[in-house]
């Protein structure tokens, strides 16, 4: 358990998972300038509450937060400016699809999701700028970038307000049980969405691929 620290939480590097934490509970903690060499930049597989997760990056999932399941949750607070940056240059399979600027696979309330991006030239996937696989609830999301859903990959969104996120499409939805209900979406492309309920929506654009 750590509470009310940076300490050990700043600008680390680590092979693997997890660079900044990783199987912790945090709590008030600044998590911000960590990098892991596969998932997870700031945290993975940790319960994080009322934390600051800022500046992180990871070269394949979850530049921000990490998560395998029900093993990340994040509690309040803030998932910030975090990065996916793939440069590595094989074809190396597990690296083929990079996913999750600001979290991946992650339970995520109450929480601003803000400008944290993907970017991975030249491979076939550069997913889920705010989130991949992620299930978010109360939250804020915007001004996230991925070159397939900028706001968010696969996942649920429950009375989220999603804006100004990258035009290259907000919500990316396909091949996945997907809620969207309660919501306040401005502006966003919505992308083989296959439920959206009780939401507003303004300003949208609607394909399917």
């Amino acid at each position: 358990v750590v509470d009310n620290s940076t300490t050990g939480l700043v600008n680390n590097i680590y092979t693997g998972i997890g660079g900044g934490v990783r199987s912790v509970t945090a709590t008030n903690c600044l998590i911000a300038g960590n990098y892991a060499s596969y998932a997870g930049g700031g945290a993975a597989r940790s319960t994080l509450v009322d934390c600051v997760i800022s500046n992180n990056s990871a070269q394949c999932l979850g530049g921000g937060v990490y998560g395998t399941g029900s093993d990340a949750v994040v509690l309040g607070g803030k998932i910030v400016k975090n990065k996916v940056e793939n440069l590595r240059t094989e074809n190396v399979s597990d690296f083929k699809k990079s996913s999750g600027g600001g979290c991946y696979l992650a339970t995520v309330s109450n929480v601003l999701v803000s400008g944290n991006a993907v970017f991975d030239p030249g491979r076939e996937g550069r997913y889920g700028g705010g989130g991949a696989q992620c299930e978010f609830i109360d939250c804020e999301i915007a001004y996230n970038y991925a070159q397939i859903g900028a706001s968010a990959y696969k996942g649920k969104m429950t009375r989220c307000y999603v804006h100004d996120n990258a035009t290259n499409g907000g919500l990316y939805l396909i091949d996945s049980v997907v809620d969207v209900d309660g919501c306040d979406i401005v502006g966003q492309t919505f992308n083989s969405c296959q439920r959206i309920a009780n939401s507003r929506i303004h300003g949208f654009d609607v394909r399917s691929y």
